[in-house]
């Protein structure tokens, strides 16, 4: 038996089609939505996997947050002044020294004989100069000798010309006899005269080179006192009380003159010493404020020493520190610190510090709109920062909320969808 075949009608053909294509539609939006963040403009996610921040109005301090170490504010360094191998340590690193307290002896053999040597060479010399004066001194006598002599002589012959006047007067002795000691007084006198001349320039002459000979067996002395000295300088001693942080030597070890020993910390005032990024040193100045995380408190403090010499990218600054700063402070422990780079503004629009600045520089950044369902890309400018906000300088407004983590996964879109 034949089946009677009825034919479609037009209108139901397309009602199917117009289902079909509103299918494809609807799963390529959905596709969209899963995968723009790598070749779309837009991109769904959890808002719980993004962490957002309010921009706030309020008062802004231009701050720059580093880490800083507390060292002693006076270090006197230990050089070696005389050479030689460290024969003994007498103190340890860290301990508290006295001054003119024995830290370390040196051992330098040829330095010991070398000294022996210069010490027999200034004993001669000082033994010559002595025998100069004792020669000067016996000249001296020997001059007073002949010159009583001389006067002894002429006292007699005087005498005798008094006692052979009359003798002569009365026939009883020749007149020649007179004559002869006359011509005797006479020599007497004249030889008397040239001694007390040679007496007084010779006195003259003596104490010019006694001065002389005393100025140099003073300097002769000094050197021999300056010559031992080198000999303590072997037995390094502590110039000041103080702290011994450092001391770079090993038994055995052979030190040179001038090498770097150590160190002394003079307790009781402190310095903070802090590498800065080459970036700053323009903003940076002497006298600049600080405050130093101590102990659970901040203490104002400022920038004494600039060193303007960048080695790695850095400079470092040196802060003082007031004082006391209390008990279990010691030089060598790491204080966080804020440096205080200009003066605060009441009502800055300030955004929070966050990853999205490594992903975007500060250009731009998202921003959720009003119901918080969507967040939209937006171009921004970010001026100074401190430790916890940037300043904005333009694109944002109080009020407004901001994703502030990192931007790496979605950095490609141009609009959040939150859920």
């Amino acid at each position: 038996m034949d089946k009677r075949i009825e034919k479609r009608k037009f209108g139901s053909n397309l009602h199917t089609a117009v289902i079909a294509v509103a299918v494809l539609v609807a799963l390529a939006g959905v596709y969209a939505l899963a995968s723009g963040g790598a070749s779309g403009q837009i991109q769904k996610l959890p808002l719980r996997s993004l962490t957002t921040s309010k921009v706030a109005l309020g008062r802004f301090n231009e701050t720059l947050s580093v880490r800083g170490t507390l060292t002693a504010k006076s270090t006197i360094y230990l050089d070696a002044i005389a050479g030689g191998i460290v024969e003994e340590k007498i103190a340890e690193k860290g301990a508290f020294v006295e001054k003119d307290q024995p830290l370390l002896r040196l051992a330098n053999t040829n330095l010991k004989l070398e000294v022996i040597t210069r010490e027999a060479q200034i004993a001669e010399q000082i033994n010559f100069l002595r025998n100069n004066q004792l020669l000067a001194e016996s000249s001296r006598l020997q001059l007073r000798t002949d010159i009583l002599e001389n006067e002894n002589q002429i006292k007699h012959l005087e005498e005798k010309i008094e006692q052979a006047a009359p003798l002569i007067k009365g026939g009883l002795l020749p007149r020649k006899d007179m004559t002869e000691l006359q011509i005797d007084v006479t020599y007497y006198r004249n030889r008397n005269a040239i001694a007390k001349e040679r007496q007084r320039q010779e006195e003259a002459i003596r104490a010019r080179q006694l001065e002389q000979l005393q100025e140099s067996a003073g300097m002769l002395q000094k050197n021999l006192a300056e010559t031992r000295k080198v000999l303590d300088d072997l037995v390094v001693k502590a110039p000041a009380a103080g702290y011994l942080s450092e001391l770079n030597v090993e038994l055995g070890e052979s030190k040179v003159p001038g090498a770097r020993l150590g160190q002394i910390d003079i307790p009781g005032s402190y310095k903070v010493v802090a590498p800065l990024d080459e970036f700053y040193l323009s903003q940076i100045s002497v006298g600049m404020p600080a405050l130093v995380a101590l102990n659970g408190r901040k203490v104002d403090a400022t920038i004494s020493k600039i060193d303007g010499r960048v080695n790695n990218a850095k400079f470092t600054v040196e802060i003082e520190m007031p004082e006391p700063l209390g008990e279990g402070i010691k030089a060598g422990q790491g204080l966080d610190l804020e440096i205080v780079l200009g003066a605060g503004s009441e009502d800055a629009v300030m955004l929070q510090r966050g990853a999205f600045f490594n992903d975007t520089g500060g250009n731009w950044a998202f921003v959720l709109e009003p119901d918080g369902r969507r967040a939209t890309r937006r171009a921004i400018k970010l001026g100074e920062r401190n430790k916890d906000y940037f300043r904005v300088v333009s694109g944002l407004k109080a009020g407004e909320v901001v994703v502030i983590s990192s931007y790496s996964a979605f950095d490609k879109a141009d609009t959040l969808v939150l859920h």
